[in-house]
């Protein structure tokens, strides 16, 4: 399987010490080979204070009316139908403290509504509703104007064996002053900790 996302932000000041931000997420995934490729679009929210030169809050929520079709005739034959999934509804808060000037500490509290249908009844399919929680805590270190470093655990009470996760990554800010990309890497576990994976990203800012 391989999965690719788009993502574009848009944020506005509200005053000096609170910013307001829209963003829209394009996810292109390949399940099966078999299966044809799954596309979906989400969109999420979110609000920035300041509550200190060290100290910042925040809080979101993701993954609004967000949904892809899955259609797997090909792979199971004729008579599957297309289904269409909702995505995960996610909130989460923040909090991001500045220890030094380039160490960072951050933890966010997210729940995340997981939706899906239960088995055909004589009156079709009823959606079904399933909550889960996960606590993050990491640090953000720059050792150079041009590296960002990263690691931090999640907690996730879905996965009873492993509840804590680690995950670990970097950012290389490329030497261009216009659009001011960045290279991203993370390693982290799946949230069932049945497998890692390596993500990767570009960003631009325009």
């Amino acid at each position: 399987t391989s999965e690719y996302r788009l993502s574009g932000a848009f944020a506005i000041r509200l005053s000096e010490k609170v910013m307001a931000g829209i963003g829209i997420n394009f996810d292109h995934s390949v399940l099966h080979e078999e299966i044809s490729a799954v596309q979906g679009i989400g969109i999420g929210v979110g609000v920035i204070g300041k509550i200190s030169s060290k100290l910042n809050i925040g809080i979101s929520v993701q993954n609004f009316l967000s949904s892809r079709s899955i259609n797997t005739s090909d792979l199971y034959g004729t008579e599957s139908a297309s289904n269409r999934e909702k995505e995960p509804l996610r909130v989460l808060t923040g909090v991001t403290y500045m220890l030094i000037e380039n160490l960072a500490l951050h933890a966010d509290y997210e729940v995340r509504n997981q939706y899906g249908e239960s088995e055909l009844n004589s009156s079709g399919r009823d959606e079904v509703r399933s909550t889960a929680h996960f606590f993050r805590s990491g640090v953000d270190y720059s050792p150079h104007e041009r590296i960002s470093l990263r690691g931090g655990i999640v907690w996730n009470e879905k996965n009873p064996e492993q509840k804590l996760q680690p995950s670990a990554g970097f950012s290389v800010h490329l030497p261009f002053d216009r659009l001011t990309p960045s290279i991203d890497y993370a390693f982290v576990e799946e949230p069932s900790g049945i497998s890692s994976m390596h993500v990767i990203g570009l960003r631009v800012n325009i």
